[in-house]
């Protein structure tokens, strides 16, 4: 990758960090460990804050030990940004990959703008819209709590679409 994409590509890495937050986050080195009471693996993850490499042993031993305080499971997030040594040192470790995710990014700028009556576009949740996203996803009463409470801390600009149909 060029110095360009991968600037482009941290940046990236940054904003959905900001788009789906987690209650705490601890930093070891060039990690931040996230918490979220385990509501998604996203904000219940160990991820990088930059391109790192090299040994990552004492990473793995102190992340273990601070998700088992918290009674939740070891989750690294691996961005294909990293060296394929990282993901080595995991499976070395018994960690597999699983939850394969892909971002995707473009200017929406030349887009034309048509607005679909059926579509409902708010700036926050409502009450139906998080019913829905809970009946969707099979939320217990304690995953919708964390789920609002996830919601909540977004500190970026959001809308929230319902189809009406």
């Amino acid at each position: 990758m060029s110095d360009a994409t991968d600037d482009l590509s941290w940046r990236v890495e940054r904003t959905c960090h900001k788009a789906w937050p987690s209650f705490r986050e601890e930093v070891i080195g060039d990690w931040v460990l996230r918490f979220a009471a385990g509501h998604s693996r996203r904000a219940n993850s160990v991820n990088p804050m930059r391109a790192v490499g090299g040994d990552i042993g004492a990473l793995i031993d102190a992340a273990e030990a601070r998700y088992a305080a918290e009674h939740l499971p070891t989750i690294f997030r691996i961005p294909t940004l990293l060296p394929a040594d990282i993901e080595a040192q995991l499976g070395a470790r018994g960690y597999l990959p699983e939850g394969e995710t892909i971002t995707l990014h473009g200017d929406l700028h030349p887009m034309p703008m048509r607005r679909d009556p059926d579509v409902i576009i708010d700036r926050q949740p409502t009450d139906i819209w998080l019913a829905a996203m809970s009946d969707l996803q099979g939320h217990n009463a304690v995953r919708r709590q964390s789920y609002r409470a996830i919601l909540a801390r977004l500190d970026v600009p959001t809308a929230f679409l319902m189809f009406r149909g």
